[in-house]
């Protein structure tokens, strides 16, 4: 299901009661910024793109990946989340970025804005759901529980029986994303391919919709 959250309504609210923030746009591969502790001084909110989480400074491993609409930096649960984290723009990127004792504010001092405390716990405490989940899915599941866990976080629709993915979320990315070793990485989406799960298009992976709702360990 689609998000009820826009950015526009975030944003407009903040216009309102004349509290400041500023829009910045990264080139992909740019770092956007880094998180060794649930301190922070800026919350970020994603306008247009994608941006990309990885453990450490390495950036081999990815935690997740964000999408228009997402936040980062803002830990509703701090004591659950990675505290070094290390954020990329995957594509060219828009952002907000809103001072985070202002954003505190923002959602504090205004009983009308609690719904969106709710919307922004909820989606970002979506991403480390399922990150926590990834690693108790048998690996021979693995890339699959991956595809439907991006399908979720980007509130994909089905057009045509098919989820289409941004051309960005590659084969590179889901690789990293499931810590799979390469050989079994590939074991697996060449299965998916013959068995008429995956599909590749103009770059870009689309998953049958069927077969997805049809696996019951998914859900």
């Amino acid at each position: 299901m689609v998000s009820p959250f826009d950015y526009v309504e975030y944003t407009n609210m903040l216009k309102n009661y004349d509290i400041s923030f500023k829009e910045k746009t990264y080139q992909a591969g740019d770092l956007i910024t880094i998180v060794h502790s649930t301190e922070t001084n800026n919350i970020f909110l994603i306008k247009e793109g994608f941006v990309s989480a990885y453990f450490g400074d390495d950036s081999t491993e990815i935690y997740t990946i964000l999408a228009k609409n997402n936040f980062f930096c803002y830990f509703p649960h701090s004591e659950n989340f990675p505290k070094d984290l290390h954020f990329y723009a995957l594509t060219d990127v828009t952002v907000y970025i809103i001072d985070n004792k202002e954003f505190t504010f923002s959602l504090s001092a205004f009983p009308e804005n609690f719904g969106f405390h709710y919307l922004f716990s909820r989606d970002v405490s979506k991403h480390a759901f399922y990150r926590s989940i990834l690693y108790m899915v048998p690996k021979q599941n693995r890339l699959l529980f991956a595809l439907k866990t991006f399908v979720i976080l980007f509130d994909l629709e089905a057009k045509e029986g098919k989820f289409v993915f941004p051309k960005e979320l590659n084969s590179k990315i889901l690789k990293s994303y499931t810590n799979l070793s390469k050989k079994v990485f590939y074991t697996q989406l060449n299965t998916l391919y013959t068995d008429g799960i995956v599909f590749k298009k103009d770059k870009h992976f689309e998953i049958d919709a069927k077969s997805l709702d049809e696996l019951e360990f998914l859900t």
